[in-house]
């Protein structure tokens, strides 16, 4: 009897732990692939490194990249974000001319899918749009602000017939002041760039004489955001760039921030008063005559 009650708890344990590894791969925030990291990722590179303000300004496009202004317009059907364009966006993916062969083949099961009325392989052809929260979700349905998730957030940018037009425009740079030749008659950098340093008169706009310690940082980012002064530099960043629909999201975020960071502070503090509070309990004068009388007994 015990080895058959044994055999019957092993399998309805197996059979949970069944059900509880659908559940969880079944689950939205499931990441097996790691696709949502791999998106974070990039978004946080493109954030860093893509400059949306000069894609959507020809003034600012051509003081960047040196190419004439009225050019830029012209090239972009004088368009006033240039290449923030949802419509040609939409044509240009669309565009078979635009594709490489694996998105021509794709595009091709989309359109067999989609005329055949095959929903599992429009599934596998056409990603739906997905959020990473539902919270997000949420937000796009409340606000009038509709974008593909969080795997087309700049799909408006897609505008590839402009960007052929416009990318082998700009100057091209000299570099023989960065190159030289070698004995071998191969490339080499020049060794003249050594005598190009960092000093007062021409500073490098990306070197810092200042060493600091990780520590230092820290400890420098932690009273800039408890004073306020981190969330001034913000305001002022984004009043300087015209980014004023990205204030509510600082202040919210400083709020959250200053909470976190002020906890950290607050509670070894508040953890150390209790404990010099309950040390002078223990020693003061309501204690220590009962610890002697019990002493005395």
């Amino acid at each position: 009897a015990d080895d058959a009650l044994d055999v019957i708890l092993n399998s309805l344990a197996l059979e949970f732990v069944e059900t509880l590894d659908e559940v969880i791969s079944d689950s939205v925030w499931w990441d097996g692939k790691k696709r949502w990291i791999r998106a974070g990722a990039v978004e946080i590179v493109l954030q860093n490194t893509l400059n949306l303000g000069c894609l959507r300004s020809a003034i600012k496009f051509s003081e960047e990249y040196d190419v004439p202004e009225p050019v830029v317009s012209a090239m972009c059907n004088q368009h006033p974000t240039l290449f923030c364009d949802k419509a040609v966006a939409a044509e240009d993916v669309n565009n078979p001319r635009l594709m490489s062969k694996s998105e021509i083949i794709k595009s091709r099961c989309v359109d067999i899918a989609m005329r055949t009325g095959n929903p599992k392989a429009l599934q596998e052809y056409k990603k739906s749009v997905v959020y990473f929260s539902s919270l997000e979700g949420w937000m796009r349905m409340c606000f009038p602000c509709k974008n593909n998730g969080l795997f087309g957030r700049h799909h408006m940018y897609r505008t590839w017939t402009r960007w052929n037009q416009v990318l082998y425009f700009a100057p091209v740079p000299v570099l023989d002041s960065l190159f030289e030749r070698d004995e071998n008659d191969k490339y080499i950098l020049s060794w003249d760039l050594e005598k190009i340093v960092h000093s007062d008169d021409r500073p490098f706009e990306n070197f810092s004489n200042e060493e600091k310690s990780t520590e230092w940082r820290f400890v420098e980012t932690y009273f800039e955001t408890i004073f306020l002064i981190r969330f001034v530099k913000q305001l002022k960043y984004s009043w300087k760039t015209n980014g004023f629909r990205r204030l509510p999201f600082h202040v919210l975020n400083e709020y959250f921030t200053f909470i976190a960071f002020y906890v950290q502070l607050a509670f070894p503090i508040i953890t150390l008063v209790i404990f010099v509070q309950l040390v002078k309990e223990m020693f003061s004068d309501h204690v220590i005559p009962y610890v002697i009388s019990k002493a005395e007994q």
